[in-house]
């Protein structure tokens, strides 16, 4: 009897041993599991914040590339702007220099016009000059004549004629000076009358 209740003990005491070492075991494969799931679940969140990282990043440079871009669309069109500013002032010195151009063309077609217009005035008036200094001359012959042929009817005292030279004079061809001639002839002061052997005028006028 004391050997089996030793035998007895002894299987017990190895049965608990052998319990105990497997309660050992499963605690130690628990442990690992935990210790595996916490390793997981920190890689898991170290990943996790890796991710949230990179996307912060890639958030943080979508934004600077978006800033640049628009940066650089503005000073596009700020360049576009001042081309155009540009492209307008330059349109609007060429119109000016265009009108500038036409009026100064406009003043000197002017000037040309009225240097034209003066020299045909010029021109005229030389020649009604000249058309009156021909008819003064061919007219004045007559005026010795009209003078002392007035002399009575128009009275002019401050002139006393006391004798007339005519060179080349005919008689007027107006009805009223030859009217006054004849009321007033024969004219009574000496006279010396010129004439020429070819002077066609005085013979087809007197």
């Amino acid at each position: 009897m004391p050997t089996l209740c030793c035998c007895s003990f002894l299987q017990g005491a190895g049965i608990a041993a052998v319990l105990c070492a497997l309660q050992q075991q499963q605690q130690q494969q628990q442990q690992q599991q935990q210790e595996c799931q916490l390793k997981s679940q920190h890689d898991q969140e170290g990943q996790l914040q890796e991710r949230h990282h990179l996307q912060a990043q890639r958030q943080r440079q979508q934004q600077q590339q978006q800033q640049q871009e628009c940066q650089l669309k503005s000073q596009h069109d700020q360049e576009g702007q001042l081309q155009e500013r540009h492209h307008s002032q330059a349109q609007r010195q060429q119109q000016q220099e265009c009108q500038l151009k036409y009026q100064h063309d406009q003043e000197g077609q002017l000037q040309e016009r009225h240097h034209s217009q003066a020299q045909r005035q010029q021109q005229q008036q030389q020649q009604q000059q000249q058309q009156q200094q021909t008819q003064g001359h061919l007219q004045g012959q007559q005026e010795p004549g009209h003078s002392a042929s007035g002399r009575k009817q128009q009275q002019w005292r401050p002139l006393s004629f006391r004798f007339a030279i005519m060179a080349s004079g005919y008689a007027p061809a107006s009805p009223a000076l030859q009217q006054l001639l004849q009321s007033t002839s024969p004219l009574k002061m000496p006279s010396l009358h010129l004439l020429g052997c070819s002077d066609r005028q005085v013979g087809s006028g007197g």
